[in-house]
């Protein structure tokens, strides 16, 4: 019989500071019930049993580079993105961790060892828990996680990172991609290479990720990141009202279609190249 119980209900590892619909974030605050109730994330399981090769092999020198700055009070806070997966051998949910598995085997040897200093772990890090997910979904977000972050400056844990920067620009990226999927539902395409105005969800993240990493609009309004988008569509729909005015006959299927749809920022590449940044007297983070 499958459980029925999801394992983010029952959290006790952590504060929760925000929920979203299919994710929570929290402050780990005990390393113990932490690493008892998550576990690393290998991989897809194959029909022989085996894991396919898509986390990274355990590398035990950058565990125990963690480990020494975890006892030197050195190590700058960190990211753990968790997901919710059903385990069809242990017939339960289990919270699989697929991103920071050097920072979970270095807290574990830091707990084996014997240490008590724990108030300097805890808040240390953030957990990215994710809801009643499958090894697929999971796959498919380690991947394109790794296209937003790269490689050698996320796992490169000694790396002095602005947590509260990454965090706000995850949240806004996710916020003005559910505001444009809100918008044009219908010209959502799971293809790497939509047809133009046709759009890809995580093509789109990559993008606005960068965007705001770019311009510093971490701290920006969601309201102000929202006209921004806003503000660059109505600009490209009256360039492209102009540019057919007098050719409605040759307009393309592609611009016919953006007109069906009030939708122009996917006729180009890269829409963000077209915004404007604009002064905005308000910079308050809104809740």
């Amino acid at each position: 019989m499958i459980s029925k119980i999801l394992m983010t209900d029952n959290i006790d590892f952590g504060t929760c500071v925000h929920t979203f619909n299919d994710y929570s974030i929290y402050l780990l605050d005990d390393i113990y019930k932490f690493l008892k109730s998550v576990k690393i994330w290998k991989g897809l399981r194959t029909k022989n049993g085996k894991y396919s090769v898509d986390n990274r092999e355990v590398d035990d020198n950058k565990v125990n580079e963690i480990y020494e700055c975890i006892l030197n009070n050195t190590l700058s806070p960190s990211i753990f993105q968790i997901s919710e997966i059903y385990d069809t051998k242990e017939r339960q949910f289990i919270l699989r961790c697929w991103e920071g598995q050097h920072r979970w085997y270095a807290l574990k040897k830091y707990l084996r060892d014997g240490h008590a200093n724990r108030r300097y772990i805890n808040h240390l890090f953030v957990c990215f828990v994710y809801k009643n997910e499958t090894d697929d979904s999971v796959r498919i977000k380690f991947r394109n996680y790794n296209k937003i972050t790269p490689v050698p400056i996320d796992y490169d844990d000694n790396l002095t990172v602005n947590l509260e920067l990454k965090i706000r620009r995850i949240e806004l990226t996710k916020y003005l991609v559910d505001y444009i999927k809100g918008l044009y539902p219908n010209l959502q395409s799971t293809s790497d290479r939509p047809r133009k105005p046709n759009y890809n969800i995580d093509n789109l993240t990559f993008t606005l990720n960068n965007f705001i990493k770019d311009n510093e609009l971490e701290y920006k309004t969601f309201s102000y990141m929202k006209d921004l988008i806003s503000n660059t569509n109505l600009k490209l729909k009256e360039f492209y009202e102009n540019e057919y005015e007098k050719n409605k006959s040759n307009k393309p299927a592609s611009v016919k279609k953006a007109f069906d749809y009030n939708c122009f920022l996917f006729l180009l590449d890269d829409f963000t190249s077209q915004i404007t940044i604009m002064e905005e007297t308000r910079t308050v983070i809104e809740v």
